[in-house]
């Protein structure tokens, strides 16, 4: 503390405010001029702002961070895929809140990170959801009292008015899905090709087919038993909870035996338990599984060379076969096959092919025009039609 000249006939101070930031934990410090009769009540004054600028007590040891709370409601997922989709979008949350205490975050604090936050309404409603369970973990072990993400509303941004476009492609049809493997198989590896037919013959998952073990595809039969998922080389269960079975057709058996037979010969690593791993590298790897953006822009290469737009990679291939699938099969047996816990889930996999579009517009012009439903004729009023 320091004295300064006096101004008007009173006295000035400087002193320096030094504290601790109640929301980051980080020391601050700042000086300030403050007007006093005295040493003593300029020192009153002093901590008077440093109580003002905590806007807290000062960390008593007994305080938590928020990444620790987040860190411990991560650690309570049990299923693996849902595990790495919430650590990813915990990512961002961490960057703004994680060295917050988690005693000063107020429903405004993340109200308004939120409504900032420019990402889709689902990926905010995610993270809602992430600091609302945090705070469950936290209440629980009474480090705070009140959940203050509950009340948290996620708004749905107001766009521009104009044209809407159609939805983006998600699904191939039966046409193009022989050129693209037709094009994988020409341009790329036999093993990202059998690999990826694997994946459009069975309808599952990047993280399943590249996790399939030989001891769960059974070649004679060809019934395929999907109990785990991968990513980035870390097993864990499948993001239905539970196994499930598809199929193979016989040609693509065929080759898989085939498949088999090089892999033994040039001595793979990993060959005798995954059924496709990752070809033979001059350098080390830490997993023999493959590699989401490997497998990704080999995709995107071949859509570019066939001139296709798709709003996915490698999920197209689940999309394809449920479309190419749903005329040869109920409904039910497909969310068997697919793994979909409701109907409402299988839906969003459903595109409507072109063909279908324009044969329901001639079905619908031709009735209007004739005056029949489905072949046969109606009476109306007498009236001949």
């Amino acid at each position: 503390m320091k004295s300064l000249p006096a101004r008007n006939g009173r006295k000035w101070w400087v002193v320096r405010i030094s504290y601790t930031d109640a929301l980051t934990g980080k020391k601050k410090s700042s000086r300030r001029q403050i007007q006093a009769d005295s040493r003593q009540l300029a020192g009153k004054e002093r901590d008077r702002l440093i109580e003002k600028a905590r806007g807290a007590a000062s960390s008593d040891g007994k305080r938590h961070r928020v990444s620790e709370a987040i860190d411990l409601y991560l650690a309570t997922i049990e299923t693996h895929s849902t595990r790495i989709t919430r650590t990813s979008h915990a990512k961002h949350l961490r960057a703004q809140f994680g060295e917050w205490w988690i005693d000063a975050v107020t429903t405004r604090h993340i109200q308004d990170f939120l409504d900032a936050f420019e990402q889709s309404v689902s990926s905010r409603k995610t993270m809602q959801a992430i600091m609302s369970l945090a705070f469950e973990e936290a209440i629980r072990r009474k480090w705070v009292t009140t959940n203050q993400a509950k009340g948290i509303v996620v708004r749905e941004r107001r766009r521009a008015q104009g044209a809407k476009k159609l939805a983006p492609k998600r699904s191939l049809s039966l046409d193009e899905a022989v050129a693209y493997l037709a094009d994988v198989k020409e341009n790329e590896s036999n093993e990202l090709y059998l690999l990826l037919f694997t994946q459009l013959v069975l309808g599952c998952r990047f993280c399943e087919v590249t996790c399939l073990r030989w001891d769960e595809v059974d070649l004679e039969s060809g019934i395929v038993t999907i109990s785990h998922g991968q990513y980035r080389g870390v097993v864990g269960d499948t993001k239905g909870r539970y196994a499930r079975q598809a199929a193979l057709d016989l040609g693509l058996r065929s080759e898989l035996k085939a498949h088999r037979r090089t892999m033994a010969e040039h001595g793979w690593p990993g060959w005798e338990e995954l059924v496709f791993p990752r070809p033979t590298a001059r350098r080390q790897r830490a997993s023999n599984h493959f590699a989401n953006t490997t497998v990704h822009y080999a995709i995107k290469r071949s859509f570019e060379r066939l001139g296709l737009e798709m709003a996915v990679a490698t999920h197209v291939a689940r999309h394809t076969m449920l479309n190419v699938a749903r005329e040869h099969g109920s409904a039910l047996l497909l969310r068997k096959v697919m793994g979909h816990r409701s109907e409402a889930m299988q839906m969003t996999y459903t595109a409507a092919e072109k063909r279908e579009v324009i044969s329901i517009a001639e079905r619908v012009g031709s009735a209007l025009r004739s005056g029949t439903k489905s072949g046969t004729r109606t009476d109306r009023g007498g009236e001949d039609a």
